[in-house]
């Protein structure tokens, strides 16, 4: 039966991977505190919409990989940018521009 004791090398490994962790989580939360300043947030039974200064926003689901999750989390904090922000530039420059005066 193989031992269920962790060692010394793996609590220091695992230690630091969690240190470093929950310093991009400070890192993104301050960032995401200092995005609130401008952004009120307005809740009906199923929608939640967000206004801020420059375009009223709607929540909207899809569902993406691991991976492309990772990948926004990462340039979130990299880049100093909203994850939903990162989602809008990604899919305006994707989708043709006539598609946006489909009415």
């Amino acid at each position: 039966m193989a031992s269920k004791r962790v060692s010394a090398k793996d609590k220091v490994r695992r230690d630091s991977l969690f240190n470093q962790t929950i310093e991009v989580m400070q890192k993104q939360i301050h960032f995401d505190d200092k995005e609130s300043n401008n952004t009120a947030i307005e809740q009906t039974s199923n929608n939640v919409n967000i206004k801020t200064k420059k375009q009223d926003y709607k929540r909207q689901t899809y569902f993406l990989t691991d991976d492309l999750i990772q990948a926004i989390a990462f340039k979130s904090v990299f880049d100093k940018m909203d994850k939903s922000e990162i989602v809008r530039e990604a899919l305006r420059a994707y989708i043709e521009d006539k598609y946006f005066n489909i009415r």
